[in-house]
C-alpha cells in the first residue's frame, strides 16, 4: 500500500477475525507492508475532511493503540522525501514513492517478495521502526 487514504485503524482487530476490511485483506495476502510519509499535506487534508480526526494510514502509519496481524507492517519513508527529492514533482509527497530512487528500490524489493528483515539490514527501512512494529 503507498500512500494509503483508508483509516489507521484498518487492521485493528489483530490476529482476531471480525470480518473487517482490513481482515479480508490480511488473510487474503501473505504479507502487507504500507508506505507512509509524516511529510504528507493530501492525506493531512484528508484526515480533515473524510473521518475528522482519524489519522490516515499513508500519513501516519499503523495505529498501534490495537493488535496487528504478524503480517502487517509499515514502512516510513518521510527520510526519502527531501526539497530537492520531492520539489520537481508538482504532487509534492503524495506521489512521491513513485518518483523517488530509495522509495521505488523498496518497492521493488517488496514485490520481490524480500523478508523485513533483509530489508532492515539492507538499510531500505529503519530498524527501530520495523522492529516496534512486528508483532
Amino acid at each position: 500500500m503507498v500512500a494509503a487514504d483508508v483509516d489507521n485503524d484498518l487492521f485493528k482487530s489483530g490476529e482476531t477475525i471480525q470480518k473487517s476490511d482490513g481482515d479480508a485483506l490480511a488473510n487474503l495476502t501473505y504479507r502487507i507492508n504500507a508506505l507512509y510519509s509524516g511529510k504528507d499535506p493530501v492525506l493531512g487534508l484528508s484526515a480533515g475532511l473524510k473521518h475528522f480526526g482519524k489519522r490516515r494510514l499513508g500519513r501516519s502509519g499503523i495505529d498501534h493503540d490495537f493488535p496487528v496481524p504478524d503480517n502487517v507492517w509499515t514502512s516510513d519513508c518521510s527520510r526519502s522525501f527531501t526539497s530537492q527529492t520531492v520539489n520537481p514533482y508538482p504532487q509534492g509527497v503524495h506521489s512521491a514513492c513513485f518518483q523517488v530512487p530509495d522509495t521505488i528500490k523498496l518497492m521493488r524489493e517488496l514485490l520481490r517478495g524480500v523478508d523485513r528483515t533483509v530489508l532492515v539490514d539492507s538499510g531500505l527501512v529503519p530498524a527501530p521502526l520495523a522492529k516496534a512494529q512486528s508483532v
